[in-house]
């Protein structure tokens, strides 16, 4: 159960809940959300849909919440419910539950995390270089790297995208009748766009939205202090680095942020470079197939209820999660959203890694736990992978 399923049930049994008791389903909001609880004793998800709904529909909301728990508790998938404070509903999600999650990563592959929220949207993006002659600095190549992002982003979230490269002076000339949205992502050396953009003319024209963005450094640690290179060009980041992590960090951060470069963090196969992480789980997953290929250790007809430990839980609810991350990161305009994702799901699978054993053993005989955590670890590399692509970074098989 995914946490949207989750809060479409959540929504569905509230609705009963008060038609039963003549009150009014009309006061609950459209949209009933579900968080994940970063402590799980306290729940695996919590929503606060008695207190957004209880004084509306003329009840207290503790009270509303009582309801709520009691009905919610016997639906399939939910183990726990609890009402904690002055309304708040926690949830814990039963192992089927949690089975249910896996199967539909596995069925939706390389789908995994799309969605139709966007769907019927038709977008335009454009990425408005500055008025620049030469090699390309970090600032427009940081705009180009969002403005990618974003296409695949809202594509996956199911818009109809279009990507354009205006040039700065026909920027105004660019809104173009035929699409609900234009998009124009700026960088920040084209600030003096953003009146040209803004005053388009022509009633027809769609909504305009202007991502700007901020400044870019490559800085490298010197033995007096930090060291910044100014006038740094794509061609030396890329160089540096490589191309897979001058995308990630180009995109990591907050658009309308400042953004510092470390080349040394960025170009080391080490802990402290995100991008690394997130590629070394994807890696040592592929690896973990080809072992249990030749180990023999098959996926089929997995029991899925058997994940029951901690760190087992709390990887796959953060495996639920990318839907959830992909709307937000789509309707917000922040590509930044996939990329610090990815970083929290390294993480949760890194410390399911140091928690529990995938695989046999010397002589030990495969069995049904193995297999329940290898179906877990391949859904983990699938979703890696689907994150990764959405960024435009590859999920090497072998580091």
């Amino acid at each position: 159960m995914t946490p949207a399923a989750l809060a479409d049930l959540v929504r569905s049994v509230a609705h009963g809940v008060l038609a039963d008791r003549g009150l009014d389903p009309g006061a609950l909001p459209d949209t009933v959300t579900v968080h994940r609880l970063r402590d799980p004793q306290h729940g695996d998800y919590a929503t606060n849909v008695a207190l957004q709904t209880g004084k509306k529909a003329g009840v207290q909301p503790r009270d509303l919440a009582g309801w709520l728990a009691e009905e919610l508790s016997r639906r399939p998938g939910v183990r726990t419910v609890d009402v904690a404070g002055p309304g708040f509903i926690n949830l814990w999600l039963g192992a089927e539950a949690h089975g249910d999650i896996l199967t539909q990563v596995l069925a939706a592959g390389k789908r995994f995390g799309s969605g139709h929220e966007l769907g019927g949207w038709r977008i335009n993006i454009e990425s408005v270089p500055a008025n620049r002659t030469g090699p390309v600095d970090l600032a427009d190549a940081r705009q180009v790297a969002v403005a990618d992002a974003l296409v695949r982003i809202l594509t996956f979230a199911g818009a109809v995208v279009t990507r354009g490269h205006a040039s700065g002076e026909a920027a105004s000339d660019r809104r173009t009748p035929g699409y609900d949205v234009s998009i124009y992502v700026l960088g920040s050396g084209n600030a003096d766009q953003l009146t040209a953009v803004g005053a388009a003319p022509g009633s027809d024209s769609p909504t305009v939205e202007v991502l700007a963005g901020q400044q870019v450094n490559l800085v490298q640690k010197a033995a007096r202090g930090q060291l910044t290179q100014r006038g740094t060009t794509i061609a030396d980041l890329m160089e540096a680095i490589g191309a897979d992590a001058t995308r990630y960090a180009l995109v990591r951060s907050a658009f309308d942020s400042p953004l510092a470069i470390d080349r040394d963090v960025w170009s080391r196969r080490t802990d402290d470079n995100p991008l690394f992480v997130i590629q070394y789980a994807h890696a040592r997953l592929a690896a973990l197939a080809r072992n249990a290929a030749d180990l023999r250790v098959s996926c089929s007809d997995p029991q899925l209820t058997l994940l029951g430990h901690r760190s087992e839980g709390e990887l796959i609810r953060t495996l639920a999660d990318l839907p959830r991350v992909v709307t937000r990161a789509a309707r917000l305009r922040e590509p930044h959203r996939v990329a610090r994702y990815l970083e929290e799901l390294a993480g949760a699978y890194h410390s399911f890694c140091a928690a529990c054993r995938v695989l046999p053993l010397g002589d030990e005989r495969p069995n049904p736990l193995h297999a329940a955590r290898l179906v877990l670890c391949e859904a983990t590399r699938q979703v890696l992978a689907n994150g990764l692509d959405l960024l435009d970074v590859s999920a090497p098989e072998w580091l």
